[in-house]
Order: structure tokens, then C-alpha cells, then sequence
């Protein structure tokens, strides 16, 4: 958790708005891309990038961008944490990347304090227009290939899976892991579901 109004991040936040605002103009009105403004900005800046007009960036100083990668018009990047954008990667328009969560402590939003994790987008992936990538979605795919991997034991060693000479039965773990992503979610937008959480989990 952080203040993201500190005298530090204020400073960096003007700089950065200023920075994509001379590129932004320098691509609308003068057809130029003056990649050497995004490489003051960012953290790295790789070969033969490719980066459309309209781009914002909260900070920039977070943000990792590799070798011969596409980012197309409108993009948003909220870089409070890093966030690395691998080679060969494409990304439409009107994309968003924030690597922030909101409290929900009104008390503390109105402190402007944040949560922040990073983002990595590995090499060679594309992602469509309008597209949101969180940090609650990255932890989602996470949650998900956490939920084949059970798949996966139980279908080649259900012997880890059993308890005092029983195997628990399939749908449990299933209904399990399902509250399990549900908690997940509801606490970090309100701690006060963690009790309903944690009763409907042992009421399987």
C-alpha cells in the first residue's frame, strides 16, 4: 500500500504527462515519432519499437518495453509497479494496463493511497482493442492455471489427494477452489465478505 500523492510521484506525474504530450503532438501534427522522449521516460526502451499516437503513461519510469513491439493508438499504462512488455508483442487499440487495485476503506481512498503489483506481458503475445489488463487479471489467469494443474493431479496421481486412506471427492476440490477465487475477489474489493467466505467454504 502506498500514497500515490507523495511530492516524488507528483513530480514524475507531471513529467511523464508532459513527455507523452510532446510525443502525442510530435505524431499528430508533424507525422514524427520521437522515440528518444519515450526512452527518457521509460525504464528501457527496445529496438524498432513501434508506439501510435495518444499513449499515457502515469509514470513511465516503470515500464519495460522490448524489441520490435507494437503498441497502437489510445494505449494507457497506470505504471505504479512495473510493467514489461516482452518482444514481438502487439497490442490494439484503446488498450489499458494498470497495475493498480483501490482500498476499500473510503477513509484510506481519500488519502489516495493505492495497491500496486506488477504486470509482464511475455514475448510474442497479442491483445485485442478495448482490452483491460489488471493486476486482478493477471491473478486470475494465475488462479486458473492453479485450478489445471489440480485437474491435471487428479487425473495422473489422485493418490496426493487423498486423506486418511480416502479420496476427496472430485466436485469438493472443484467447489473448493471456486470459493477460493471468490474470496479472492470479494476481499479485495471489501474484507468484510472474508466471514461469508469462510463459512460457505466449510459448508461443501
Amino acid at each position: 500500500m502506498f500514497n500515490s500523492q507523495t511530492d516524488k510521484l507528483t513530480v514524475l506525474k507531471a513529467q511523464a504527462q508532459d513527455i507523452c504530450r510532446k510525443y502525442n503532438n510530435k505524431i499528430n501534427f508533424e507525422n514524427k515519432y520521437d522515440y528518444s522522449l519515450l526512452s527518457s521516460l521509460f525504464k528501457n526502451l527496445g529496438d524498432n519499437p513501434y508506439i501510435e499516437s495518444n499513449f499515457y503513461c502515469e509514470l513511465g519510469t516503470n515500464i519495460s518495453f522490448g524489441n520490435n513491439s507494437f503498441l497502437n493508438h489510445d494505449a494507457t499504462i497506470v505504471d505504479y509497479a512495473p510493467v514489461k512488455i516482452g518482444n514481438n508483442v502487439n497490442i490494439a487499440p484503446k488498450v489499458g494496463i494498470y497495475t493498480t487495485i483501490y482500498l476499500d476503506d473510503p477513509k484510506l481512498r481519500k488519502q489516495h493511497y493505492l495497491l500496486a503489483a506488477p504486470i509482464i506481458i511475455e514475448d510474442g503475445v497479442w491483445i485485442g482493442g478495448h482490452a483491460v489488463k489488471t493486476l486482478l487479471s493477471v491473478l486470475a489467469a494465475l488462479l486458473q492455471e492453479i485450478f489445471q494443474l489440480i485437474q491435471w493431479l487428479l487425473e495422473i496421481q489422485p493418490e496426493l489427494f487423498v486423506k486418511s486412506t480416502l479420496m476427496i471427492n472430485h466436485k469438493k476440490i472443484h467447489d473448493m477452489f471456486l470459493h477460493l477465487v471468490n474470496f479472492f475477489f470479494l476481499f479485495s474489493f471489501n474484507r468484510h465478505w472474508t466471514f461469508i467466505f469462510l463459512s460457505n467454504l466449510f459448508l461443501i
